[in-house]
């Protein structure tokens, strides 16, 4: 294929390209990430209601579920 042919292919290929299933996979892509820090966020305020021996038999102390309490929904 020579340079020409290949930016012609390549002229063909971006033609095709469909505004509105970007736009799709961006909503989804976004919406995902929003639900991951919802739970994420959920998940770490139901560590601050487990009592101490609930926290042992997961092998987390007090101190470790205070502190992943407090990190921001969106640190992983």
């Amino acid at each position: 294929m020579n340079s020409a042919t290949g930016i012609l292919h390549h002229q063909a290929r971006v033609d095709r390209i469909d505004p509105v299933a970007i736009l799709k996979c961006r909503v989804a892509n976004l919406f995902a990430v929003v639900v991951t820090w919802h739970e994420r966020s959920r998940q770490r305020r139901q560590l601050l209601d487990l009592d101490d021996r609930l926290l042992k038999d997961v092998g987390i102390s007090r101190a470790d579920a205070l502190a992943a309490s407090a990190r921001p929904f969106w640190h992983d």
